[in-house]
Formats: C-alpha cells, sequence, structure tokens
C-alpha cells in the first residue's frame, strides 16, 4: 500500500492496523475495496483539513468533533452488530451483512486511534484502546488475536514500506480531498 493515491494525491497509511478477516467473493471485496477506501480517505482528509489549523484551541476543537464522531459511529455499528446477533469474527459462511459491519467497525477504530496518534500532543487527553472498548462501546477488551500496531514504528524497526500497489482512482474523490 505504499503508493496508494486518489487522484493525484498521494495518501499517508493509517497509522493503526489490525488483522481484519480477508473477503471471501466478489461482493464481501467491494465492502472491503470500499471501507478500506472511505477510512483512508477520511484520515487523509483530516490530515489536510489540520493543516489550515494554527491555534491550539483549534486542533483541540476539531480533532476531538471528528474523534467523537468517529466513536459515535464505531458505537453506532457495534449496537448493530450486537441487534443482529453477529458475535463473532465472520468466517466463510457468515453473511455479507456480517462481514460489513464487522469490518466497518474495526475500521473505525483504525481511524479513531490513528487520528488520535497523529494529533497526540496537541490533545489535553487521549483514550487507550482498553477504554474505548470498555468505555464507548460497552464491549468487553478483546482477548483474541486482534493487535492495533503502530504502523511507523513497524516501518522505522524493519526501514522498509509495505510494498502491495493499492489504488483508487475515484472520479469524485479527487473532489472530496484538494490540496490548498
Amino acid at each position: 500500500m505504499a503508493d496508494e493515491t486518489i487522484g493525484n494525491t498521494a495518501l499517508q497509511q493509517l497509522l493503526y492496523k489490525t488483522d481484519l478477516p480477508k473477503y471471501k467473493d466478489a461482493v464481501t471485496h467491494f465492502y472491503y475495496f470500499i471501507i478500506t477506501g472511505e477510512t483512508l480517505r477520511v484520515f487523509n482528509a483530516v490530515l489536510q483539513q489540520a493543516a489550515n489549523w494554527t491555534e491550539l484551541v483549534d486542533i483541540r476543537y476539531q480533532v476531538g468533533k471528528t474523534l467523537t464522531n468517529v466513536r459515535v459511529l464505531a458505537k453506532q455499528v457495534t449496537t448493530e452488530l450486537n441487534e443482529q446477533g453477529f458475535t463473532a469474527v465472520p468466517d466463510a459462511q457468515s453473511s455479507v451483512v456480517q462481514f460489513a459491519l464487522y469490518y466497518l467497525k474495526h475500521s473505525l477504530i483504525q481511524l479513531y486511534f490513528s487520528i488520535q496518534e497523529q494529533f497526540k500532543a496537541s490533545l489535553s487527553q487521549t483514550t487507550t484502546l482498553e477504554d474505548f472498548y470498555l468505555l464507548d462501546l460497552e464491549e468487553p477488551f478483546p482477548q483474541f488475536a486482534y493487535r492495533y500496531l503502530l504502523v511507523n514504528l513497524v516501518k522505522t524497526a524493519r526501514n522498509k514500506t509495505p510494498t502491495t500497489p493499492f489504488r483508487i482512482n475515484f472520479p469524485l474523490a479527487s473532489l472530496v480531498i484538494k490540496k490548498g
């Protein structure tokens, strides 16, 4: 994912990643692609907007508002997963709805912690992953194989970047993310 672009704008990767289920067919691949692309677009849109924030109070307000919105969406998706009875990690027999909701939930969590990490020095307080699950999502902290990794530390330790090519070339996407 080293050379992801929207239009002609290079995209910064999320700072937090987790192992998410792989798509199993064309429909789940579609949801995977859309959710991944939109998560990346929103993260980069926040970074571009932040370039115009000069005052600490503006940064705290705008980032706080963004984190609140992402947290609310993650909670809504979690509630929907629970109402639908989708409590397990999706597998090959899972429905498309379960896959999409599960993937969306964890993509929102990655987005939340990537934004928080990017602006950590400017925030008066931060949330831990455990508190996010317990207090915001009202779920027990997962005891399974989900690892949220700070990608920049992994890149520095390995001194390389991921090599999987991934491009997003939606005609309207360049209207949403624009320079200046």
